[in-house]
């Protein structure tokens, strides 16, 4: 199964990601919390004793970033710094990156949002012999980092929103043949997402997600998706989106979809925004 590690170097992050995690109950995937910077050796604690030493993990990123593809700062800049410095023979990973990104899209211009798969398995970029970097999902953020684009009287838009998407985004591209996905904050940096928004919108993006996983893989195998609150649809699925970050679903679906099987008292009047209705919704389902 699926792997997903949830990095920053953020201790308020990580600590609102593990008490989140702690009561969410994950089907198509597990999911782990690393308070550390991204780098070698973390990376390398965190997985080494988690497998047999004979085992090869295959690894993907998630890059937050500009839409250039530059890795100066952040947590793009872990990942500079893990390729330039631990392979031979040496490379300048952010050339090389880049480079990818205009042979594989045949441009070098990425608006945010625009997500690029970026393949990199035949650089055979291999750690210690245990673990394979075979991919990085590029889920560019901003266009550059002049200034922070959250604003906290437009919250929904430049921090809910904003997160969810990006972490929807990345998700939607997430490889087959992968045993760990590493995922950072998304906007939690310069962009300045405040940790709370950053780590509720990730984890409501996980869970929605993993229940969409879950739907499609029952509905190929003629089963019904047996959960807390009944069997779900992907209509019904796309409501709880709109209902998460607070759009009205009576836009697209009529009354009788927003009723059938949707037993979800915690969303009747659900607010992102509220600690206490997340916490509520994540317990529920």
């Amino acid at each position: 199964m699926l792997k997903i590690l949830l990095n920053s170097s953020n201790g308020e992050l990580t600590t609102i990601w593990k008490e989140l995690v702690k009561i969410t109950k994950f089907n198509s995937f597990t999911v782990d919390v690393l308070h550390n910077y991204f780098t070698k050796e973390n990376i390398i604690g965190y997985v080494n004793p988690t497998i047999p030493t004979s085992s090869l993990t295959d690894v993907c990123i998630m890059a937050p970033g500009n839409s250039f593809g530059f890795l100066g700062g952040g947590f793009d800049k872990g990942i500079k710094d893990l390729f330039d410095d631990n392979f031979s023979p040496k490379i300048n990973f952010e050339k090389l990156f880049r480079q990818e990104i205009l042979s594989q899209t045949n441009r070098s211009f990425s608006p945010p949002l625009n997500t690029i798969l970026i393949d990199l398995r035949k650089y055979k970029f291999m750690l210690d012999h245990t673990h394979w970097y075979k991919y990085i999902i590029h889920v560019p953020t901003m266009i550059s980092p002049e200034k922070p684009v959250f604003h906290e009287d437009a919250i929904l838009d430049s921090g809910y929103r904003m997160v969810f998407n990006c972490c929807w985004a990345g998700l939607n591209h997430i490889p087959k043949d992968i045993d760990l996905l590493i995922m950072p904050g998304f906007a939690s940096g310069y962009f300045g997402v405040p940790p709370l928004v950053c780590g509720v919108s990730m984890i409501l993006a996980l869970k929605i997600y993993d229940l969409m996983m879950s739907s499609l893989s029952s509905s190929e195998n003629n089963e019904s998706l047996d959960t807390n609150i009944g069997n779900l649809t992907i209509d019904q699925i796309n409501v709880l989106i709109l209902k998460i970050l607070n759009y009205d679903p009576l836009t697209f679906y009529d009354e009788e979809i927003l009723r059938a099987d949707l037993k979800l008292a915690p969303m009747e009047n659900f607010d992102i925004t509220n600690m206490e209705h997340v916490c509520d919704f994540l317990s529920a389902i």
